[in-house]
């Protein structure tokens, strides 16, 4: 019996746990067929990836992740206030 296709809300509920591979595989295959799928969400999660890859990736060039830590709050906190 054919599951229905998930839904973009519950897909973009989840993504980050699906990008960071933390579903069962049976959820992880859901929504990889969803984004197949999905023009919608697929942008989010291109999006998405980039974002995480660019994060680790300063993460990774920072050396000292206290620092980036408190770079990244304090840049939050800004954004928030404006």
């Amino acid at each position: 019996m054919m599951m229905p296709m998930m839904d973009c809300d519950s897909v973009l509920r989840k993504l980050w746990d699906y990008l960071d591979r933390e579903l069962t595989e049976d959820r992880m295959h859901e929504i990889e067929m969803h984004l197949e799928q999905c023009e919608k969400c697929r942008p989010q999660a291109d999006f998405r990836r980039a974002f995480r890859s660019a994060v680790t990736g300063a993460r990774d060039a920072a050396g000292d992740t206290a620092a980036l830590t408190e770079r990244v709050r304090r840049a939050l906190h800004d954004a928030a206030r404006q």
